[in-house]
């Protein structure tokens, strides 16, 4: 196999209200969408808000890509029976019927590591 190079460009754009203008200047339908929440914490996130102003701007495109990252999964509150439980709360509210972008769910802990390699081989899979 011959190695692909793949290049990203990654905006973090802040959950700050101040800045909810200027995002419309960085969301367009040829991008890969991480929108991350924390696990630990589901209730506080903004996903429903990141789905719809992606799904928005991205003109409801399957090339607008997104995978939501669920992080703190090692958290003790965060046992595999509540991970399955988010897992299938966001799967079912964001169907790919209604949000062609929607790739997958997946779930990291930056203190140990855990799905952090599996995440980056999707961006991979996605973006080539």
């Amino acid at each position: 196999d011959k190695a692909t190079d793949v290049t990203f460009n990654i905006w973090d754009l802040g959950g700050q209200e101040v800045f909810y203008p200027t995002h419309q200047f960085f969301l367009t339908s040829n991008s890969i969408y991480l929108i991350v929440f924390n696990c630990a914490d589901l209730n506080s996130s903004r996903v429903d808000y990141w789905m719809n102003q992606v799904r928005a701007t991205g003109k409801n495109s399957s090339k607008a890509a997104i995978i939501l990252v669920g992080t703190h999964c090692d958290d003790k509150s965060c046992s595999q029976e509540r991970i399955d439980e988010i897992y299938q709360t966001l799967h079912n509210q964001y169907r790919r019927q209604r949000y062609h972008g929607f790739k997958d769910i997946m779930f990291i802990s930056c203190k140990t590591g855990k799905g952090i390699k599996e995440l980056k081989e999707k961006l991979i899979q996605i973006a080539t």
